[in-house]
């Protein structure tokens, strides 16, 4: 349940710092980049709002942890293109990518727990 509960939190707080990261970056800024980085900023926020209420109930809403193992990659992968083109730092890539290696590594044994728990008898019923 704790690998379960990191694999959710994890990517939030990822999420939530990077929609930080994109508005403080964004000081200055007037050219025409100012719409897709506050579009960004709102989905890396809500996605971070949206794993916080699958942690209420982890098990049973589990399934939020396959679309974020997509978006991580994409998101890193995005960032690991942009240091090989020049647009970001070695840092910023080897963050995203040990971010994105933890989250999938959490993810998988988070789901393998959840769909574990949701295949046994329940004695309650």
């Amino acid at each position: 349940m704790i690998a379960l509960r990191i694999a959710l939190i994890l990517p939030a707080l990822a999420d939530f710092i990077l929609a930080g990261l994109t508005l403080v970056r964004m000081a200055g800024v007037e050219d025409g980049s100012i719409v897709p980085r506050l579009q960004f900023a709102g989905v890396a926020f809500a996605w971070g709002v949206m794993l916080l209420f699958a942690l209420a109930r982890p098990v049973e809403r589990a399934w939020a942890l396959l679309p974020t193992v997509l978006a991580v990659a994409c998101v890193s992968g995005a960032i690991v293109v942009g240091y090989f083109v020049g647009a970001a730092s070695a840092g910023s890539a080897l963050i995203a990518v040990v971010t994105a290696l933890a989250c999938f590594v959490f993810g998988y044994v988070g789901l393998r727990f959840a769909y574990g728990e949701a295949s046994q008898p329940n004695p309650g019923a």
